[in-house]
């Protein structure tokens, strides 16, 4: 018998659409993330149709918007376990 907390629950999370509705919620474009993690405006833009990034992207990023994008694959959180 399966333990509920113990299921393999797969997440789907397009982070570089989570990455600009994050960006938008906060009224920041483009250029201030490139400046901020050093990229150019066109990468940014990549990034937004991503699926999946590195997970040092991922913190760069989350460092820059002040957010903690990890936490969106949190699934113990996002089911109030926490």
């Amino acid at each position: 018998m399966e333990n509920e907390k113990t299921k393999d629950i797969t997440v789907k999370i397009h982070i570089g659409h989570a990455i600009q509705e994050e960006m938008v919620r906060q009224g920041r474009n483009v250029t201030w993330l490139a400046a901020q993690i050093h990229m150019t405006d066109r990468a940014i833009y990549k990034i937004y149709d991503k699926e999946s990034l590195n997970t040092e992207l991922v913190r760069l990023i989350s460092n820059a918007l002040g957010k903690n994008f990890f936490a969106l694959y949190d699934v113990t959180e996002q089911n109030g376990e926490k």
